[in-house]
């Protein structure tokens, strides 16, 4: 998997239900085995870890006081970060090919921010709250921009099955005619969204506090964006 192909389908999982690296094995096993290789990449990832962490259960309660135990956990939650680390280099890599200054902002300031929250949560024992929204809210800002200013269109998630069996100028007038219907429904469908954003200025965030219109105005910039760059290839020539 290319670290475009991690980006995109880490992105899909998160929209979809259930936990989001749970999502990303069954895609992930499902993509060289079929079904067979979903299971098999769901089970190889609860089920080691959740017998592991049960033998560790276990063992806490008996012998969670003891000091050397505490600092393993903190040696722990250190190769955690590495693994943080990793996941966000193999995440920026694209966005540094696509010379995006802004999605490596957006997405450096997560890192920060969650290498902040681990370190204050497991080494000095003295979590910061408003870590986990600050994070959240960075993560999902750098997933719309990228999805709206940084990934073509045909590289996001598709269904192209019946347009790749068509002969090339009937793929080209279908491809043409989606591209105005889905520029015209994203553009209808602006103006109550919009509406509907601004309606949150009243609520705001339960740690920052920050407006809730502010934190959703990215939504706004997607559909917006989306709708211009149908438009484009629907008239474009090619």
């Amino acid at each position: 998997m290319t670290a475009d192909e991690f980006n995109e389908t880490y992105a899909l999982c998160h929209f979809l239900p259930g936990p989001n690296i749970v999502n990303l094995s069954v895609v992930f096993g499902s993509r060289f085995r079929g079904i067979p290789g979903g299971v098999a990449a769901f089970a190889g990832l609860v089920g080691p870890p959740m017998l592991i962490a049960i033998m560790l259960a276990a063992v806490y309660a008996h012998y969670g006081e003891i000091d050397a135990l505490r600092r393993t956990l903190a040696g722990v939650a250190c190769a955690a970060v590495g693994l943080l680390i990793a996941v966000v280099f193999k995440m920026i890599t694209p966005l540094i090919e696509k010379r995006d200054g802004a999605g490596l902002v957006m997405l450096a300031a997560v890192f920060v921010a969650i290498l902040i929250g681990v370190a204050r949560r497991y080494l000095f024992g003295v979590p910061l709250v408003w870590i986990d929204e600050l994070s959240t809210v960075l993560f999902v800002w750098s997933i719309f921009w990228a999805g709206a200013c940084v990934l073509g269109l045909r590289e996001h998630v598709s269904f192209d099955l019946v347009h790749q069996a068509l002969p090339p100028r009937a793929a080209d007038l279908l491809w043409r005619a989606v591209c105005v219907g889905v520029a015209l429904a994203l553009l209808a469908a602006l103006p109550k969204l919009w509406n509907y954003i601004s309606f949150l200025w009243r609520e705001r965030t339960p740690a920052l506090q920050w407006r809730l219109d502010y934190v959703y105005a990215c939504f706004a910039l997607f559909i917006a964006a989306a709708a211009l760059r149908f438009a484009w290839e629907a008239v474009r020539r090619r």
